[in-house]
């Protein structure tokens, strides 16, 4: 019950190890990293913490093919649905073996949820933030042209005889002076 996709990525990802008689695989309570374990699928509500639920021994040579946490979850990211019946698999198998707390399923699915929502909310958030950091470049390079067409617009005519222009730009001079300034928007 699975897409040809997803099992040709998980077959590129397999690596081979061997195991001697009597050598365990993984022992229960163990961090699971390997694919096989319920642990390594991070179940919600897993009485066990996401360890592993039982002791695999090897009865005689074995050639095994690991496929990792890492690899796992990288691969079913691209295939959500998957994702979704496998870890619905590991819910039933813990749930059977009464491992699983029923209330934090529901808490998780919330989770899941409002995590769904949020990222929703966070792309809006996203849309809108680059459509106002837009609108603001837009509108600060047209005040920029404005006030550049006004310097340049702006004249000053002084009539009169005998002026002095000040430091501070003022104009002082004899009693005949007119200043006249022309703007032009």
């Amino acid at each position: 019950d699975c897409e040809a996709g997803l099992l040709v990525e998980l077959v590129l990802k397999l690596r081979p190890q061997v195991f001697s008689p009597g050598d365990y695989i993984c022992r229960k309570g163990d961090v699971g990293s390997c694919f096989g374990e319920i642990s390594i699928l991070n179940i919600s509500g897993s009485k066990m913490g996401n360890r592993r639920t039982a002791n695999i021994r090897s009865l005689g040579y074995s050639d095994l093919f690991c496929l990792s946490k890492l690899d796992l979850m990288e691969a079913l990211q691209e295939f959500p649905h998957a994702r979704a019946q496998l870890e619905q698999r590991g819910r039933d198998i813990l749930q059977k073996e009464g491992l699983l707390e029923e209330m934090n399923i529901s808490a998780g699915e919330e989770l899941g949820e409002k995590m769904e929502k949020l990222e929703t909310s966070l792309d809006r958030l996203k849309t809108c933030l680059a459509r106002l950091q837009s609108e603001f470049n837009s509108s600060q390079l047209r005040l920029k042209q404005r006030l550049t067409a006004l310097e340049q617009n702006v004249t000053m005519r002084v009539t009169g005889s005998g002026f002095l222009s000040d430091a501070d730009g003022s104009i002082s001079g004899c009693d005949n002076v007119q200043s006249e300034i022309n703007i032009r928007l």
